[in-house]
């Protein structure tokens, strides 16, 4: 993942922003994603969102543990000014936001 962050920061344009699907039930994926900012150092945490589960495993769903929903995280490249690609975010329901501006 770090070569795929670091490429990405290499060929985003500044300013530029990445979406990512993801879902991962143990801490060091999502430990990892925290260090980003630090490891590509030009890449800003913007906000994440639920989506829709992508499993459709009856063991899946009801394993101790598993994930409930998928999530959208957004990076940002260079200077954070989101609020102009979060603006259609506003009109999600209350339960869907979890990103922050």
């Amino acid at each position: 993942m770090t070569e795929f962050f670091l490429e990405i920061s290499r060929v985003l344009k500044p300013n530029g922003y990445i979406a990512l699907y993801f879902n991962a039930r143990d801490d060091e994926s999502w430990q990892y994603l925290k260090s980003i900012e630090k490891t590509s150092g030009t890449l800003k945490f913007i906000g994440c969102f639920p989506m829709t589960y992508s499993a459709t495993s009856v063991v899946q769903d009801n394993r101790k543990g598993a994930m409930k929903s998928d999530y959208i995280i957004i990076y940002q490249k260079g200077q954070s000014n989101s609020e102009h690609i979060l603006r259609p975010l506003h009109n999600l329901p209350p339960t869907v936001k979890k990103y922050h501006t």
